[in-house]
């Protein structure tokens, strides 16, 4: 019997083989993928250090390269890394690079979403110019959602005025187009909220949980001092700052991501903001 259980304990041992190579595989070819990247930009960024119009001109130049080097999350976010390490002096050029590459649709939003909250940088979440950058990304979507949403009233109202059927045919077909466009735009610019407020709820429940483990960080009260209020002071900041573009998300923000499931402390701090948000769409609708 003792035979037969070694024999079926080497059998899945046997079996189990092929997994544990196919990962190291994976892994080794994930890695092989980030360093052709790191490589590459990091040339790059090198080549370009002589003015900000000489780096927008590369990234502009190999931009197809970039894109093919960073095909997923976790490589934009390794991109990132590389910029964040070799400017690491210069918070600026970190921005207008950054920003170089989301316009250019070599990094998504979410990537710089996930590197600005980063634990890496937890320290770093008290700099202006971190949370600069992701407004930057914000209000670049805002601005080309409005301009799309602008054309499609335009050429709505452009089609209304012809009466020769043809003209009026093609106008109809280029509504279409520019529905669509605004379409996936609208979508676009939900994913980024979402995704922002979501790493909010995430960033203050690590903080709370990270407390408990580390007594010193909290006060005689027990109340979080600087990490919980400073993002919880960047929640807000960020919430007035897009008052009216949030508010059809707000009902999601509650149920799915502050709800009662939360610490309470999160929570007290959401409703406070919600009733705050409240009072200044009032404002504005009066």
């Amino acid at each position: 019997d003792d035979d037969d259980d070694d024999d079926k304990h080497r059998s899945r041992y046997r079996r189990s083989k092929p997994k544990l190579k196919a990962a190291t595989q994976q892994e080794k070819y994930e890695e092989e993928q980030r360093l052709k990247l790191e490589i590459f930009f990091q040339c790059l960024l090198h080549i370009g250090t002589k003015s900000d119009s000489n780096i927008i001109k590369c990234i502009e130049t190999y931009s197809n390269p970039l894109k093919e080097l960073s095909v997923d999350s976790k490589l934009q976010h390794h991109m990132l890394k590389v910029l964040s390490r070799v400017w690491k002096n210069n918070p600026q050029m970190i921005g207008i690079i950054t920003n170089k590459l989301f316009q250019n649709e070599i990094i998504k939003p979410t990537s710089i979403i996930d590197w600005i909250f980063d634990d890496e940088k937890s320290v770093l979440l008290q700099k202006g110019w971190i949370w600069q950058i992701l407004f930057e990304v914000i209000d670049h979507t805002i601005l080309v959602t409005n301009n799309i949403l602008n054309q499609l009233v335009s050429t709505i109202e452009k089609k209304d005025e012809i009466t020769v059927a043809e003209i009026k045919e093609q106008e109809e077909k280029k509504i279409e187009e520019i529905q669509n466009q605004l379409t996936q735009f609208l979508k676009n610019q939900k994913e980024i909220f979402l995704f922002v407020f979501k790493r909010f709820s995430v960033g203050l429940s690590d903080i709370l949980a990270n407390s408990y483990r580390n007594e010193e960080e909290e006060d005689e009260e027990g109340n979080i001092i600087p990490e919980f209020d400073i993002l919880s002071a960047r929640f807000l900041q960020t919430g007035r700052k897009y008052i009216v573009q949030i508010e059809e998300y707000l009902e999601f923000f509650e149920n799915d991501l502050f709800g009662s499931d939360n610490d309470r402390r999160i929570t007290d701090f959401f409703f406070k903001f919600k009733a705050l948000h409240d009072y200044q769409i009032r404002l504005i609708s009066s």
